[in-house]
């Protein structure tokens, strides 16, 4: 997980951004409410990221809590999804994000992102998603951690891009654990892969091929390594139901948004529904 940010209109503006490992969400907040007034035309400090379950579980993280429980059960609080969307309403209010009408815009598709069409100067991405961000703007792009709530925990961790198995039941276990194998730690394989399927957690194998990538692809390996001196552990696995609690958290966001709800009647309506559908799942 990352902000990632207009490079070139931080520069443009002639800003320095806070020590990525130490920044806070007041200290955010703080630096939009500092150069607002000199933002292009039309361009917003941040996305609205109150809909967005990633930013969710890395504000309950920081807190040392989870989305979930690894019995399965909800990890937070009703009040720390009250203070979480508390901080997105007012950025909202402030006139530090885009209004809930202009987000709406945004269905999640690569090419409605706030950051991609200039509407904001900072938005989220999974660092796999970087480069196709980068390859749809002129602009160059940087990356920087997700700022902390004072005195959390890092709520950032290390998720693989993507993972290899064989079958338990394969006709050839041996032929597939070498392929397996040759993928991700030979030479050849990922001078032909580079990180199109991810960075590669081998330290030998990220010296060998970063001279053959270009300075935005080496921008993700180096925030990785930034990244990786200020983590916490793997949450546990997500439950049966998870997929449907994420898949009504933007609309649950947008009630409140819209001010069709209250911040505190629209996290107490949510954590009740997460509930019931961890319950019947």
């Amino acid at each position: 997980m990352s902000y990632v940010y207009n490079e070139k209109v931080v520069k443009e503006i002639g800003i320095k951004l806070p020590d990525a490992t130490q920044w806070s969400n007041e200290d955010f907040i703080a630096l939009g409410n500092s150069i607002k007034s000199s933002l292009p035309n039309g361009m917003y400090f941040t996305r609205n990221m109150g809909r967005l379950e990633n930013i969710l579980e890395n504000w309950m993280r920081q807190r040392r809590k989870e989305l979930y429980t690894a019995d399965g059960e909800l990890g937070f609080d009703v009040e720390d999804l009250e203070d979480f969307w508390q901080l997105w309403f007012e950025l909202q209010e402030q006139g530090l994000t885009p209004p809930a009408d202009v987000m709406a815009q945004d269905t999640g598709k690569m090419d409605e992102l706030m950051l991609v069409n200039r509407r904001s100067l900072f938005d989220f991405l999974h660092t796999t998603q970087f480069m196709g961000a980068q390859n749809l703007i002129d602009d160059e792009l940087g990356m920087t951690m997700i700022p902390n709530q004072i005195g959390g925990r890092a709520g950032q961790y290390m998720k693989p891009a993507m993972l290899l198995s064989m079958a338990a039941n394969s006709a050839d276990k041996s032929a597939a654990a070498k392929l397996i194998n040759y993928i991700i730690t030979t030479p050849e394989a990922n001078d032909i892969l580079l990180i199109e399927r991810g960075v590669s957690g081998d330290a030998s194998i990220r010296e060998r091929i970063s001279p053959m990538l270009s300075q935005s692809e080496q921008k993700i390996i180096n925030y990785l390594d930034l990244v990786a001196t200020h983590l916490s552990p793997m949450p546990p696995p997500p439950p049966k139901g998870a997929g449907e609690i994420e898949r009504s958290f933007r609309s649950a966001w947008e009630s409140v948004a819209f001010g069709q709800k209250s911040v505190k009647q629209g996290a107490k309506d949510f954590h009740a529904f997460a509930q019931m559908t961890l319950a019947r799942a």
